[in-house]
C-alpha cells in the first residue's frame, strides 16, 4: 500500500471528494485527484460481496485495479 501511495501523485497531494458511503453494507468510496490523475478508491469493510453504483463526473475513462492490474472501462461492473 505504501508503494501505491508513493507512486501516485493524486494519493500524495490530491484533493479528496467522498463519493459513496453505506453503513449497512459497510462500503465506502472516495476520489483523490490532482492535475495529473484521478484515483477512485473503494473499500468493502464487510464480510459479503456488494453491488453499488458510483456516479463519476467523467465522460470517458479507463480504470485500473491497482492491486491486481486488471483494466476495464466505465461501463464494467465492479463487485467487491
Amino acid at each position: 500500500m505504501i508503494s501505491l501511495h508513493n507512486s501516485n501523485s493524486a494519493l500524495q497531494d490530491g484533493d479528496i471528494k467522498f463519493l459513496y458511503s453505506n453503513d449497512k453494507t459497510e462500503v465506502f468510496a472516495f476520489e483523490r485527484s490532482d492535475n495529473n490523475e484521478k484515483i477512485i478508491s473503494v473499500f468493502n469493510t464487510g464480510r459479503d460481496k456488494q453491488n453499488f453504483d458510483i456516479k463519476v463526473d467523467i465522460k470517458n475513462f479507463t480504470w485500473k485495479e491497482l492491486l491486481s492490474g486488471e483494466v476495464g472501462n466505465l461501463f464494467m461492473e465492479i463487485i467487491l
